[in-house]
């Protein structure tokens, strides 16, 4: 499991997912704790906008959650918090979880939804137990303090993936939220950066994510959020511009590939804007930096 936030304060409903997926754990020469590093080469989306006012978060079991989603797009059913937990109970699933946010004509309401009934509510969670605990210190910790609360759940978030020890949780963030004048829900654009104390005592020779932005001993790197500006095509990416690499989300395509992203390799950020647009029809826009500047691309 991973770990997901789930905000709401006044019409705005905010989620916060890392990504989560493992080495392949039948690698005997991966040991320990290094059996869990991220790999966003083969990233799972855990956030799916499937209408502009419907927006679904999970953790739990990745292929009963994927078809249940798909599942409740094919059926278009009219109450969704109970179809998402009628199905939990059909499939006999008391693991899996979903965050739920939907914007109805007088107001946006957020559900949490298992196989033991539907919450709504201002303040969810769900996945990680020992990765939550972390939120919580983060979020609580005075320099994160006298902001609002969407903020402050932000850099929390932000401070559990870079020092996080739980080893199921992420280093990537992938942030949606409800933009109450447009009446969407939308994917979030994003810059951050490692340098790589973290996970300076990654022996060389196990080969991670990490690997792509220079050297497991150097272990910096920068990871761009790019996001589509299509409303009606919904998408993030996640572009490493010292790699010239990046995975490229979209419902559609994670949905029929166990909520996997696309990889796409030895491509320039414009490189690889041009190729989304070409196939998707979808243009991407993010900030890299460049020479130490934030620079719109």
């Amino acid at each position: 499991m991973s770990l997901i936030i789930g905000k709401k304060e006044l019409r705005t409903i905010m989620f916060l997912a890392d990504t989560k997926v493992s080495i392949d754990i039948l690698d005997k020469t991966i040991t320990g704790g290094h059996k869990m590093r991220v790999n966003p080469l083969s990233g799972i989306l855990k956030t799916y906008i499937i209408s502009p006012t419907v927006c679904i978060s999970f953790a739990g079991r990745v292929e009963n959650s994927i078809e249940i989603i798909k599942s409740c797009i094919n059926d278009n059913p009219i109450n969704i918090p109970k179809y998402l937990n009628d199905k939990l109970i059909e499939s006999n699933d008391s693991v899996s979880e979903f965050l739920v946010g939907i914007s109805y004509i007088s107001d946006t309401i957020m559900y949490k939804v298992n196989s033991m009934g539907i919450t709504s509510g201002e303040h969810f969670w769900t996945g990680e137990r020992d990765g939550f605990s972390d939120y919580q210190s983060h979020y609580n910790n005075p320099k994160n303090q006298n902001k609002n609360k969407f903020s402050q759940s932000q850099a929390a978030f932000v401070d559990l993936v870079t020092y996080t020890n739980v080893p199921t949780v992420g280093e990537f963030i992938i942030e949606t939220i409800y933009d109450v004048d447009k009446n969407t829900f939308e994917y979030c654009e994003r810059l951050m950066g490692f340098r790589g104390e973290r996970i300076q005592n990654i022996p060389k020779e196990i080969k991670t994510a990490l690997d792509l932005q220079g050297s497991n001993e150097i272990g910096s790197f920068q990871v761009s959020n790019l996001v589509s500006k299509e409303s009606n095509k919904p998408a993030v990416a996640l572009f490493f511009p010292l790699a010239n690499s990046g995975v490229f989300f979209i419902p559609e395509y994670c949905l029929n590939n166990q909520g996997c992203g696309r990889l796409f390799v030895n491509k320039n950020i414009q490189e690889f804007k041009d190729e989304i647009y070409k196939e998707y029809g979808i243009h991407l826009e993010g900030y890299i930096l460049k020479d130490n500047i934030f620079t719109k691309v």
